[in-house]
């Protein structure tokens, strides 16, 4: 296996610990290529956004946005809204990366994503067995991934990646495909946790992929209804090969302004001096955008860094129908009276009921009607806990959420056991609060 195979071949972050092998031989801005195929695919364990690498790739038991794609495919049945992310990544020697990826709910099928990959590994000296200049030639990779994840049962989630890879080496091109499975268990509220095994697949000439089993937990943090604080562990080992570990923190203002740092070490020397294995990250939201970058450190080989750009669609979000009891109605017929004398006064009461009134209103289109109905009922009776319900869900029907928010927690201030109304209300405000 050719030296400069076996590095390109590896994820972004474990590229520093093998650059020895590629300084050896290549300047900067050239390497040397002395044989044919190597053992791995490049784009194996190529991590997606900057968000992950500010987190120091700890990011399996984490697994909450479209990334989870590249590290645990089961955090795909989390997704609340479609989104497209583009991300560029600048590495040394001239090389860069870039991603367009998706991803989107899908209702009971939970959720999924698509990513395109494109890898440019620069200039490259090709030389025959003896050393002698073949020329030069632009060596560049790409692939396509698909991945699913759902939700099987309340917390625990699974899900499977499918990817197709092609390396071009000089004058020859090699395909692979490749899977990855993971699970991800939510035990309690903020706590995550997960694991994954990334590269199961065909061969590339006769090589096998190199798998990497990855497993980590996360847990997140609201330390005030401003801040939220991420904490990430996880660790990785490829078979037959050595293992790392990686922390990450990030914390969030206003769901707005995030910053990130990351560490990932590995269990073994990689002779490289400096600063490394170290990551540092920033993002910020405007509206529908989310704008991040991450800084990686290698040491005296220099630094990467990396750019992420997603925008969000803005469709609507999962209505929760809460159920109504509605009261039942009983019409009898009046059976017709005799003609009373004239001395006899037949005086008839008719009870108004706002609440059947108003739901005849909304069936013929008299929405506003229906919404006055509504309140001058809940003026003569503020405890009737279904003229709140149904004022409620009219006011969301008819696009005033703020008021329908209002009016919902009325109907639990009234209702304590209505659980189902409180998770929806809960979900709502989170949901609301990230846009």
């Amino acid at each position: 296996m050719n030296r400069f195979y076996a590095a390109k071949r590896l994820k972004p972050l474990g590229l520093i610990f093998f650059f020895p092998l590629l300084i050896s031989f290549s300047s900067l801005g050239a390497q040397t290529v002395t044989g044919a195929a190597g053992l791995a695919d490049p784009l194996e364990n190529l991590e997606g956004s900057a968000r992950d690498i500010g987190l120091g790739s700890a990011f399996v038991g984490v697994a909450d946005d479209t990334s989870s794609l590249y590290f645990n495919p089961a955090g795909l049945s989390g997704l609340k809204a479609p989104d497209i992310e583009l991300n560029h990544n600048s590495y040394l020697a001239g090389t860069f990366q870039e991603i367009l990826s998706t991803g989107f709910p899908a209702g009971d099928l939970g959720g999924l994503a698509f990513s395109l990959d494109y890898v440019n590994w620069g200039t490259l000296d090709l030389r025959d067995v003896f050393g002698n200049s073949q020329g030069n030639y632009n060596d560049s990779d790409v692939g396509f991934t698909a991945g699913w994840g759902r939700e099987w049962f309340q917390g625990f989630s699974a899900g499977l990646a499918l990817r197709v890879l092609q390396d071009k080496v000089v004058y020859n091109l090699y395909t692979s495909l490749a899977a990855d499975i993971g699970i991800l268990w939510q035990p309690a509220s903020g706590w995550r946790m997960g694991i994954s095994y990334l590269n199961l697949g065909t061969s590339v000439e006769g090589s096998s992929l190199s798998g990497d089993l990855k497993a980590g937990g996360s847990c997140l943090l609201t330390l005030n209804p401003r801040f939220t604080l991420l904490t990430a562990l996880s660790g990785d080992w490829t078979p037959g090969s050595v293992g790392n570990a990686q922390a990450g923190l990030e914390g969030t203002l206003n769901h707005q302004w995030t910053l990130r740092a990351g560490y990932q070490m590995p269990f073994y020397n990689n002779q490289i001096d400096g600063l490394t294995g170290l990551t540092a990250g920033a993002g910020m939201k405007i509206n529908a955008f989310t704008l991040d970058y991450a800084y990686l450190f290698f040491g005296t080989l220099g630094s990467s860094q990396r750019i992420s750009l997603d925008y969000q669609f803005d469709l609507p979000k999962e209505v929760v129908e809460v159920p109504v009891q509605m009261p039942v109605t009983v019409i009898q017929k009046v059976p017709e009276a005799t003609q009373p004398s004239k001395d006899v006064e037949v005086h008839f009461k008719i009870n108004s009921d706002p609440l059947s009134q108003g739901q005849d209103l909304e069936k013929q289109g008299k929405l506003q009607d229906a919404i006055q109905l509504y309140i001058d009922g809940l003026k003569d009776n503020p405890k009737d806990v279904l003229l709140w319900q149904a004022l409620a869900n009219l006011y969301y029907r008819n696009g005033n959420k703020v008021n329908a928010v209002e009016c919902f927690q009325m109907v639990i201030q009234l209702r304590p056991d209505d659980q189902a109304l409180k998770d929806w209300l809960v979900r709502y405000k989170a949901v609301t609060d990230s846009k």
